[in-house]
């Protein structure tokens, strides 16, 4: 979702939206939603306040603090069980394999995929 001005009226339509997502996806073949949006201009906190909020969140907050546990402007009550995927750092070059990319880096402490699996001793945590 991307950020949107915080007014009354965004928020509200912008939750209605999020519940009909939700409730979406929930219908079979049933799927995990979740949500991505800028921790703080996207009022992903908000959205935990809804009937049935997002499984999972994937927030920017180009911080540089790969933690998850790091998210500006949301809980740390919120999507706290292995729920939360973070963009810490825009833009930039990094080489692998011998070949450099400008990428965004990323951590997760939730899901990727259907039957990923975290490390206990992941900097993501």
């Amino acid at each position: 979702m991307e950020g949107y001005t915080d007014n009354g009226t965004c928020q509200t339509a912008a939750k209605s939206f999020m519940l009909g997502w939700v409730d979406q996806l929930a219908v079979a073949p049933a799927k995990v939603a979740g949500v991505y949006g800028s921790s703080c201009n996207s009022y992903l906190n908000g959205l935990a306040t809804i009937a049935r909020p997002p499984k999972f969140i994937w927030a920017a907050n180009w911080d540089g603090n790969p933690s998850t546990s790091a998210l500006s402007c949301v809980s740390g009550a919120n999507w706290s069980n292995h729920q939360r995927l973070k963009p810490y750092q825009g833009d930039h070059n990094d080489t692998w394999g011998g070949a450099t990319l400008n990428i965004d880096s990323n951590c997760a402490n939730g899901p990727m995929a259907p039957t990923g699996a975290l490390s206990s001793t992941s900097v993501c945590n």
